[in-house]
């Protein structure tokens, strides 16, 4: 054995770790441990219940071991680990557009006539389980996924290029917000374009129509 990933005395076992090495409950340096972060669920605008006490609950993708014991989502966050939450027709889940897609069917309820033809099959149970299920996001999303959130009210009727009105979010009311949430300047733009990837995908979900 290489002396470089022998294990120490009270530090667990080496283990492999993609490309590279590292010990138990350590990460390499080199490939840090990437995971999904939740969004706390104060008030349901990602379709998830109300009422989730203590600190936030980390969506991991290799260990739910860091899930709050004491909240009551923590078998849904097993589940989404687990990648029960994964839909392949529509993307992985962590991701703007997928994030987007959820608020629209948590906000406005989604499609009536394909709960209608799910819950005709005997599924309505799994449809409520679906959307009070936590959603993970990757970190990197974390700060668009917010500010979206926080312009939910901010939508206004918009003229579009070939002159049809449209829903969109109020573009005068982003600087504001993302001033009001201490947002750094550099990564403004970065973020405006998180926005209207986020933007179009919610309003495709309302619509009822495919990319």
């Amino acid at each position: 054995m290489r002396r470089d990933i022998e294990p120490e005395e009270g530090r667990g076992e080496a283990r492999r770790c993609g490309a590279g090495r590292c010990r138990a409950g350590q990460e390499s340096r080199r490939h840090p441990r990437r995971q999904r972060r939740a969004v706390p669920a104060t008030d349901g605008r990602l379709g998830w219940p109300e009422g989730c006490q203590g600190r936030i609950c980390a969506v991991q993708r290799r260990d739910a071991s860091t899930a709050d014991p004491g909240c009551k989502r923590t078998a849904l966050i097993h589940r989404a680990v687990a990648g029960d939450l994964r839909d392949p027709q529509r993307g992985p889940p962590g991701k703007l557009k997928a994030a987007a897609r959820r608020w629209a069917t948590g906000r406005f309820g989604g499609s009536d006539e394909l709960d209608e033809d799910l819950a005709a099959f005997g599924l309505a149970d799994q449809i409520k389980a679906d959307r009070n299920a936590p959603f993970g996001i990757w970190p990197e999303n974390e700060t668009a996924v917010r500010t979206f959130l926080e312009l939910e009210a901010h939508w206004v009727i918009g003229k579009t290029a070939d002159g049809t009105s449209r829903l969109v979010l109020d573009n005068r009311q982003i600087k504001d917000t993302l001033e009001l949430m201490g947002v750094k300047r550099r990564a403004w733009p970065d973020l405006f374009n998180g926005l209207k990837v986020m933007e179009t995908a919610a309003l495709l979900e309302l619509h009822g129509e495919t990319e």
